[in-house]
């Protein structure tokens, strides 16, 4: 039985309408990816060597967290200062730019 259009699939679970098919789709979803870094780590011939050669990798991915984590932390500040001392109206487009701005390239990449 297949699940039916416009239902989650927790729902259809819950509710009987689909089948172990729907249920094995999302055991595989976690399985597969963990059985794929497992195989890697395995084949690897030293953990020292993976991370010796990682250096440059994880020291900019740390970078670039404490870069976007201070922008994240002033864009929240300027929005609670604005929304504390500007009307509804400010507030409300301030609102819903950030949001925007939050959602819309998560979607465009999602569907691209």
């Amino acid at each position: 039985m297949a699940r039916a259009p416009g239902r989650s699939l927790e729902s259809a679970v819950s509710e009987g309408v689909c089948d172990e098919s729907c249920s094995n789709r999302r055991a595989d979803a976690l399985v597969l990816p963990v059985a794929i870094l497992v195989s890697a780590a395995v084949r690897a011939r030293s953990f020292a060597d993976a991370l010796a050669g990682s250096g440059p990798a994880i020291a900019n991915s740390l970078v670039l967290a404490a870069v976007g984590a201070t922008l994240v932390i002033a864009v929240a500040l300027w929005l609670g200062y604005a929304s504390a001392r500007f009307g509804r109206r400010p507030r409300q487009l301030a609102d819903v730019t950030f949001v925007a701005l939050f959602a819309v390239p998560a979607r465009s990449l999602a569907s691209a």
